[in-house]
This record gives C-alpha cells, structure tokens and sequence, in this order.
C-alpha cells in the first residue's frame, strides 16, 4: 500500500488501515508467493511492524545465514 508491504498471507495486519483518495494498492493471492522484492527490506506498514515486533519468531528474516550460537 502506496509502496509499503501491508499484510501477508496469515498476517492480515491491514484490516484497520482506512484507505484515502490516492492511495496505490497492490493485491496478491493468498496462496502465491510475495514479490521477491520485498523480501529484502521493503518498507512495512505501521501495522505490519507492529504485527512483526509482536511475534515470537520477529517474522521475515532478511538473511539467510545462520544465527551466531
């Protein structure tokens, strides 16, 4: 939503944003794969940040190294 990643599939964390004349919105299906885009640090939505920070496991990891032990 005008350029941030709002929700996901199993992460609705846009169902309280009030959208206003203007805005840009981009809808996926539930079942296909995000833009490859934003699983490199796009921007997130309030929201959605919230909904992340919230989560145990910190939700999208943006490396794919493992966690020093």
């Amino acid at each position: 939503m005008n350029g941030d990643l709002a929700a996901l599939p199993g992460l609705e964390a846009d169902l309280d944003v009030v959208l206003h004349d203007g805005d840009r919105v981009g809808i996926s299906h539930p079942r296909s794969m995000w833009p490859f885009q934003y699983r490199f640090g796009a921007g997130l939505t309030p929201q959605l940040q919230e909904t992340f920070r919230q989560r145990q496991d910190g939700g999208v990891q943006h490396a794919y190294t493992q966690p020093d032990e």
